[in-house]
């Protein structure tokens, strides 16, 4: 091993050598040191504030009450070594020592009081400066009940605004920030005007590979807006999420995904969103270049723009927009840009497929122009786009609409003139190859659409076989 090798090595080691795993609960215990459950720290206080905390440190935390807002973290990054906060479970606590399951965020949720405040986005739990945390509350029994996950967000009041994470206020490189399992629910707010959000990412310098992953918001304004008009914020993930009940006034958009820079190479998938508001439910206020769309399902949206849509010289550019479920939205489904706006000179390379459109507008409004095929457009209040494996018919494919359950009731057919059911689409790459659930779209050669792929009760889905690349 060269000398660089040795040095990288030694660094590992120095910086892992002194990790340690600390414990809290919203009480305490012993001496509140946070070395095990019989001596946990008193909410994030002492050994396990958060600014106390080194890189490559855990710290384990109970549920059953409440902790404490933390302010501004700016700990310094040493390499890729992370600092990791999450939900103590039955099967992940840190030490055995004095643990009870009943401390467990799997028995209780833990609940993370945001900071009272009268100017936003002071309203927070905390605000980040640095790059390489996970915070993961690790567990959701059901993912559309805010109580059954490990980590709810309180707040004060509704009139000043609400935030949980605030990743930057300046211009700061912020890296490999992944949140999980947390939830918000505003719902009781109401109509009192404030900013409501999960996680805004604001810095004005360098953000990349961020992950927000099974989460819930009800009654925000913007559930998760990211804003980095500094400098291109890239490879991000959203997924695993369920949005309803957006709020929005003329002050706050409803929008449930804002993107307000210039964001590429972004990855939106296995998201089920409802009734979003505002402008659209997946905005690009600056231009988005690359981006994964999949697996979502988009219902009951309201947005002026559209689902899936720009703001006014602004557009998406290489977008893959494949597998969805758009159903009962207001506005249209998809728009690479607005049309006769300027920005359409730059919408290009997008890719629109294996989606199914239903009971709403089925027309591609947009100026751009993009690749599509093997769409199902049922039940239009406009004419369908021609597409040469599209299919255009009167009718409702689904379980049970009326309660959001968009599973298919019946399996494909290669005909996709037969009433009752949808129609084989295209076979996409195995990086698209599982739904939300875990179940596959292709089987045998053949590719299912729409968010869902039907799966018989009685057998469990087979493993894919002959995928081929014929899109990417």
């Amino acid at each position: 091993m060269n000398k660089i090798g040795l040095f990288i090595l030694a660094l590992f080691v120095s910086v892992n050598a002194f990790a340690a795993n600390r414990v809290a609960t919203p009480t305490g215990s012993g001496n509140n040191s946070g070395t095990d459950w019989s001596n946990a720290c008193k909410g994030f206080s002492g050994n396990c504030a958060w600014s106390a905390l080194a890189r490559g440190d855990t710290l384990y935390f109970g549920g059953n009450g409440h902790y404490s807002a933390q302010g501004t973290v700016n700990t310094p990054t040493s390499g890729s070594a992370v600092i990791t906060i999450k939900g103590a479970i039955a099967s992940d606590h840190g030490t055995d020592a004095g643990w009870s399951a009943a401390l467990g965020v799997d028995a209780h949720s833990a609940f993370w009081d945001t900071a009272g405040c009268t100017t936003y986005p002071n309203c927070n739990f905390a605000i980040l400066t640095t790059g390489y945390w996970v915070f993961d509350g690790q567990v959701a029994a059901d993912p559309t009940n805010a109580a059954t996950y490990g980590i709810q967000l309180t707040f004060p009041d509704c009139n000043y605004g609400i935030l949980a994470m605030y990743l930057g206020n300046n211009v700061q490189t912020i890296n490999n920030v992944t949140l999980r399992y947390m939830a918000l629910d505003a719902s009781s707010c109401g109509s009192v005007s404030s900013q409501r959000m999960l996680i805004e990412m604001q810095a004005q310098g360098i953000h990349s590979n961020e992950t927000i992953s099974h989460f819930f918001c009800s009654g925000a304004s913007n559930c998760i807006s990211i804003r980095s008009p500094g400098a291109p914020s890239d490879g991000d993930l959203i997924e695993y999420g369920y949005i309803t009940n957006a709020f929005g006034d003329s002050n706050h958009h409803g929008n449930a995904l804002n993107l307000y820079g210039s964001n590429t190479n972004i990855t939106i998938r296995y998201n089920r969103i409802l009734s979003a508001v505002g402008t659209g439910t997946v905005v690009a206020e600056l231009p988005v270049v690359g981006a994964g769309i999949y697996g979502n399902v988009f219902a009951h949206g309201a947005g002026g723009n559209g689902v899936i849509a720009p703001t006014s010289g602004s557009y998406w550019a290489n977008a893959h927009v494949y597998n969805n479920t758009f159903a009962s939205n207001s506005g249209d489904w998809y728009l690479g840009c607005l049309a006769g706006d300027g920005a359409c000179a730059s919408a290009t390379g997008n890719i629109v497929e294996d989606n199914i459109v239903w009971n709403e507008s089925c027309k591609l409004g947009g100026g751009d122009n993009p690749t599509h095929d093997s769409n199902s457009y049922l039940v239009c209040s406009n004419s369908a786009p021609t597409e040469t494996n599209g299919q255009a018919l009167s009718m409702n494919p689904f379980v049970g609409a009326s309660s959001d359950d968009y599973h298919l009731t019946q399996n494909p057919v290669a005909n996709c003139a037969t009433s009752g059911s949808t129609c084989f689409g295209t076979v996409l790459t195995s990086s698209y190859a599982l739904d939300m659930n875990g179940d596959y779209f292709g089987v045998n050669g053949l590719w299912q659409r729409g968010a869902y792929p039907y799966v018989t009760a009685s057998s469990a889905p087979s493993s894919p076989a002959n995928l081929s690349a014929t899109v990417q």
